[in-house]
């Protein structure tokens, strides 16, 4: 058990520094600057890549795509998309090699076959219940857990699993479009 209490925080908070050490290696004057960076960027994908969050490496991919848009490196984004089709398409091939690998989450069999997918699913389509019935404002700020039972299709759920285990979906749920627009609007300007 890790400070983190569970991988999916942990791959958050790597998510989170990735970015910020790319950046700092192509900022960075000095070679020995650069150098540390650069050990800092392999320790960090070394910590992510054992985590074996599935969108942990989905929003690393994301942000390194917005990342090569936003520099116009278009030759350099077709080449990591290359390279992203290739491991996937590795990952795939080996996970119907072995059914019982670590690398199983990431493929076909993986995806579908586990208990994550259909936790994480049911609580996707509690919250779009939410967001059928209170559409504007959600149900409040910390209301989620309250009003859990009435939108989840099973019932006698501890409290502490009364939340859909994601933020967007969490903020969509308790305020609504306007609130999760409010969101989305400071984190990307």
């Amino acid at each position: 058990m890790s400070t983190m209490m569970h991988p999916v925080v942990l791959v958050c908070y790597l998510t989170a520094c990735l970015p910020l050490a790319f950046s700092m290696i192509i900022l960075s004057k000095k070679n020995i600057s650069r150098c540390l960076w650069i050990f800092c960027m392999i320790l960090i994908s070394t910590a992510f890549i054992f985590t074996f969050s599935r969108m942990g490496f989905f929003a690393f991919v994301i942000s390194i795509f917005a990342y090569l848009i936003v520099k116009k490196r278009i030759i350099l984004l077709k080449k990591i998309f290359l390279l992203l089709l290739l491991v996937i398409i590795l990952f795939t091939f080996l996970t119907f090699i072995d059914n019982y690998s670590p690398f199983c989450r990431f493929g076909i069999y993986g995806l579908f076959n586990s208990h994550s997918f259909f936790y994480r699913y049911s609580r996707l389509i509690s919250t779009l219940r939410i967001i059928k019935e209170y559409p504007l404002f959600g149900l409040g700020v910390n209301n989620y857990r309250l009003f859990f039972d009435k939108y989840y299709f099973a019932k006698n759920i501890p409290y502490e699993f009364k939340i859909p285990d994601n933020m967007y979906l969490m903020i969509l749920g308790e305020t609504g479009l306007f609130g999760f627009l409010t969101f989305l609007f400071f984190i990307f300007y």
